[in-house]
C-alpha cells in the first residue's frame, strides 16, 4: 500500500471514530427525558418522534388511552369508550363510530332534521370538559330540530381533517360542516409526526401530494427507532429549528394550508353541504392586553374566506371582550383549552351566525 493510500486510511477510520463517538453520544443523550425537555422540546417531526419515543418505548399506545392507532389519519378516537372520568373530573365517552358522546348516528339522516358536522382539534373535540359541554353538544340545543355530530379529534392538522371528512364526515351527508379553525393547526400541516406519526401533504406545482401513508404503527415506530442515526435526527432537529418562523417557511404554510382549506371546501360542497369556518382563539390571542386588531392566524383566516367567499366568523373578539373582565377572564380557560364557560360562549354566537344565515333556527 503506497503512503497516500495509509494516510486516507487512517483518515477514513478518524472520521468512522469520530462518527461512531458522536453517534454514540448523540444516543445517550436522546434517551435522557431531561435532555429531550431542555434542547429537543418544540421541534418539528423528529423532535416530536423523540419525545414520543421516549415517552412510550416498548409501550404501543399513543398520547391518551381513548386514542386508537389509524394507517390513514395517524390516530383516531377510540370507538365505543364507556362513560368513564377524563382530564382530571370531567367525563368522556364515545360512540360506536368514535365520535364524541354516547348518542348513535345513522348514515341516513333524519328528513326535516337539520344535521350539522363539526370537524377540528382538541378545541373541537373538546378537551378538558365533560361530552354535554363542548360547543357542538351545546350548540345542538341551541337550534330548533338539530343535531350537531362531533368528529373533532385532539391533535389534527387540517391535512388530517381532510382525510377525516373523505372518509367518514362525508356518510353522514351533513347540511352544514363546521371547521373549527385554530390557528395553530397551520404549522401541523407541516408535520409527519406529533402525537404519534401522521400522513402530510406536500404542494407540488399546486397540488396536493399524500404522504407517510399508510402510517406506521406505534410498534413499527419504535422498531424502526433502533435503526435510525441520532446524527441525521440531530441534522433535521437543527435545520428545522433555524427555519421555524422564517419567511420562506411561513410562506409555504400559508400556500400549503390554503390548498388543503379549499379542497376541504370542495368535499364539503360537493356533497351538497355548507362550509362554515369558525376562527377557535387560544389564550394568547385572548389575554394580551395590548393587541389591537386581528392575530397573524386570524388574518390568514379572514383573508382566505374573503378571497374564496366562505362563510366564516371569528369568535377572537367575543372572547377577547368577556376576558377583559378579570374575574370572567380566567374562566374561559382550561389548560390551555376552552373551558366550560368558553365552550358556553362558543355555541350561543354560532348559533346566531347560523340563523342569521337562514341556515337554520332557534326553538319557539
Amino acid at each position: 500500500m503506497t503512503s497516500q493510500g495509509r494516510r486516507n486510511l487512517k483518515l477514513l477510520a478518524f472520521l468512522a471514530i469520530v462518527f461512531l463517538s458522536l453517534e454514540g453520544s448523540l444516543r445517550i443523550a436522546f434517551s435522557s427525558p431531561t435532555f429531550l425537555k431542555r434542547y429537543v422540546r418544540g421541534g418539528g417531526s423528529d423532535a416530536m418522534r423523540l419525545l414520543w419515543v421516549n415517552r412510550h418505548r416498548g409501550q404501543e399506545v399513543t398520547a391518551y388511552r381513548f386514542d386508537v392507532h389509524d394507517p390513514r389519519r395517524g390516530w383516531a378516537v377510540r370507538p365505543a369508550v364507556p362513560r368513564s372520568r377524563a382530564f382530571g373530573n370531567r367525563w368522556l365517552s364515545t360512540n360506536s363510530r368514535g365520535l364524541r358522546g354516547m348518542h348513535e348516528f345513522e348514515y341516513e339522516k333524519t328528513p326535516g332534521r337539520l344535521r350539522i358536522a363539526t370537524i377540528g382539534d382538541s378545541f373541537t373535540f373538546g378537551d378538558q370538559v365533560s361530552d354535554d359541554q363542548t360547543y357542538a353538544a351545546l350548540l345542538g340545543r341551541q337550534l330548533a330540530d338539530a343535531e350537531v355530530l362531533n368528529f373533532g379529534v385532539h391533535g389534527y392538522g387540517h391535512d388530517q381533517m381532510l382525510l377525516y371528512l373523505q372518509s367518514d364526515v362525508i356518510k353522514y351527508h351533513p347540511d352544514v360542516v363546521i371547521l373549527g379553525f385554530v390557528a395553530a393547526d397551520m404549522s401541523r400541516n407541516l408535520l409527519a409526526f406529533r402525537d404519534f406519526a401522521k400522513p402530510y401533504f406536500d404542494l407540488l406545482n399546486g397540488a396536493l401530494e399524500l404522504r407517510n401513508v399508510p402510517v406506521p404503527t406505534p410498534e413499527e415506530v419504535l422498531h424502526a427507532e433502533v435503526y435510525r442515526l441520532k446524527t441525521v435526527d440531530a441534522y433535521e432537529i437543527f435545520r428545522e429549528r433555524l427555519s421555524q418562523g422564517a419567511r420562506p417557511q411561513q410562506t409555504y404554510v400559508r400556500q400549503l394550508t390554503s390548498a388543503i382549506l379549499d379542497e376541504i371546501v370542495r368535499t364539503i360542497q360537493s356533497n351538497g353541504a355548507r362550509p362554515l369556518f369558525v376562527y377557535l382563539p387560544v389564550p394568547r390571542e385572548v389575554h394580551n392586553p395590548r393587541r389591537r386588531g386581528p392575530t397573524w392566524g386570524e388574518a390568514f383566516f379572514s383573508k382566505y374566506c374573503e378571497a374564496h367567499n366562505i362563510a366564516c366568523v371569528s369568535l377572537r373578539p367575543l372572547f377577547a371582550d368577556r376576558a377583559a373582565d378579570p374575574s370572567v377572564a380566567k374562566t374561559l380557560f382550561r389548560w390551555g383549552h376552552w373551558s366550560e364557560v368558553g365552550h358556553g360562549l362558543a355555541a350561543p354566537a354560532l348559533a346566531d351566525d347560523l340563523v342569521t344565515r337562514g341556515w337554520a333556527r332557534k326553538p319557539e
